[in-house]
């Protein structure tokens, strides 16, 4: 990559006459090494357009379903009024999504193929949607109003958002049908249900609601050991950056200190301040230091005082959703 920058700053004419490369160079620099070795510098890597793969995969009967970036059904924010003309006009499902491509400056796809799939009828679509359950991963008073995309931001209508938000935040962020949601609060059961889908698919796409299952008696089993485990190894790395929840099925994003909480709770310290002075002789012990604001804390004050903010914030509002996640030591 530092050979791929020389080749530009010797002022080589292809990346004057495609700037976005150069920039794209840049960007990648700054990724970490085990992220660039794995997208590529494998042995087989090479690009391949949305086409060419489409027709790799009908060798194994697989017909396109749709983008797995729920995102992408928002045209709002990744079209121009012109770009959803266009491809309104267009019926062919591959041909259509390889013009969408060139629309947003697609690099990276994520679709999901399946064999045999079936179209639900609108009927079938909104009673599937509504026996299905989402549970909340982020604190409401941490939810924006706004959404990203290709073009930019668009903001999110809080007549429909707020309440459905405020409805899974309900009864300890436990998981509920987004018809149970429809139907119990005063704002919503007016509401068209397709509007309640479309925020529902946003929300989900925006990685602050998640689909949620009944989990398995193994897995209830099973994930506790596996957290501690997690937790005993975030007392001297931050190498493992989630936890398993046995509710979605994956893995719920925690950092290192808010795995150190749980432990410290594990451990019998009760209180924020107790568990945030566990955290704090851990990390003192390694001669680890907290980072507030991309500034590294130096006094042990300094330390024990954001470390307690954040033991305080962590049971008041992490805590809970963890809990109603099925996320446990």
């Amino acid at each position: 990559m530092a050979f791929a920058q020389q080749v530009i700053d010797s002022g080589a004419l292809y990346f004057r006459a495609n700037p976005a490369v150069g920039e794209r160079l840049k960007a990648l620099s700054g990724l970490r090494r085990n992220y660039l070795v794995h997208e590529y510098f494998t042995e087989d890597w090479r690009p391949i357009t949305f086409s060419d793969m489409s027709r790799v995969l009908e060798d194994a009967k697989l017909d396109f379903v749709g983008s797995a970036n729920l995102l992408d059904r928002v045209e709002a924010v990744n079209l121009s009024e012109a770009g959803q003309k266009l491809l309104s006009g267009i019926s062919h499902p591959i041909l259509r999504q390889s013009v969408r491509d060139y629309l947003v400056n697609q690099q990276f796809r994520r679709d999901i193929f399946a064999n045999g799939s079936r179209r639900l009828s609108a009927l079938e679509r909104a009673e599937a949607f509504r026996q299905q359950s989402f549970v909340l991963l982020t604190a409401p008073s941490d939810i924006p109003m706004k959404v990203a995309g290709s073009l930019g931001e668009a903001t999110l209508d809080e007549l429909i958002y707020r309440p459905l938000i405020e409805s899974f935040a309900n009864e300890g962020f436990a998981p509920k049908t987004l018809g149970q949601v429809a139907a119990q609060h005063p704002k919503l059961v007016s509401a068209p249900f397709g509007n309640l889908i479309q925020a529902a698919l946003v929300l989900t796409g925006a990685g602050h609601l998640h689909p949620a299952q009944v989990p398995s008696r193994k897995a209830q089993a099973r994930s506790p050991a596996l957290n501690r485990c997690l937790c005993e190894r975030a007392r001297g790395s931050d190498a493992f950056t989630f936890l398993a929840s046995p509710v979605t099925g994956g893995g719920i994003p925690v950092n290192r200190q808010q795995q150190l909480f749980p432990l410290a709770a594990h451990n019998g310290k009760r209180t924020p301040s107790e568990q945030a002075t566990f955290v704090w002789d851990t990390l003192e012990a390694q001669g680890h230091r907290v980072i507030k604001e991309g500034k590294v804390l130096e006094t042990p004050d300094e330390n024990l005082a954001e470390l307690s903010r954040e033991a305080e914030e962590f049971a008041e509002e992490r805590a809970p959703i963890l809990k109603a996640l099925g996320v446990a030591l």
